[in-house]
């Protein structure tokens, strides 16, 4: 498949007349969508095969959400990260099934999301470095405000969902941690912050 999204840039390339360096980037985007559009259907179909293909769906967009306002670790090839998701969807699954997370838990979960993203947020990589004060707080912005929100809107979902939405969350913390991308072997990328 990467062949395929490289033809593609290379194609697209020469008909917008793009430099190497975006064509290498176009590659590369195309390479990250099709890789999160077939996970995302093998995930749904191994839940829908499974009768929670609905629930599996719901809980991947929650992880995503969480993860794209508050960043983590993100696994190098694509069967390391399908595995890992797979094993998170259906813990979460699992989790939300069974656990009881009563109103102290979920206080409990949001205090410490508030804690790791004033301390962690935002978490780069080296592909996906953070490079400037101004990105760092608009990053840190954006996922307090998430936090909030989905906050007050836990009050006012089925026990199944609230408890999807605490466990997504608690996810994200774990990928946060420094001690989550020793585990990993990934490297943080975070480098010399700028001031604008």
């Amino acid at each position: 498949m990467e062949q395929i999204c490289s033809n593609i840039a290379n194609n697209l390339s020469s008909k917008l007349n793009l430099s190497e360096q975006d064509t290498l980037t176009l590659a590369y985007g195309l390479h990250l969508v099709w890789d999160s559009i077939t996970k995302t259907l093998i995930l749904f179909l191994g839940g829908a095969m499974l009768g929670f293909g609905k629930e599996v769906v719901i809980t991947y967009c929650l992880l995503a959400f969480f993860r794209a306002f508050m960043g983590g670790v993100h696994l190098g090839s694509y069967m390391s990260c399908l595995i890992t998701h797979s094993i998170i969807l259906f813990v979460i699954l699992f989790g939300a099934s069974n656990l009881d997370i009563n109103i102290y838990l979920l206080i409990l979960s949001y205090l410490l999301g508030l804690l790791s993203i004033m301390k962690y947020v935002p978490r780069g990589t080296e592909y996906r470095p953070i490079v400037s004060k101004r990105e760092k707080k608009r990053f840190k912005l954006k996922a307090l405000t998430v936090l909030i929100v989905t906050f007050i809107i836990s009050f006012f979902i089925p026990i199944f969902y609230r408890n999807v939405l605490v466990l997504s969350l608690v996810i994200t913390i774990i990928f946060l941690l420094p001690i989550t991308y020793k585990l990993f072997n990934v490297t943080t990328g975070e480098i010399t912050i700028t001031e604008d």
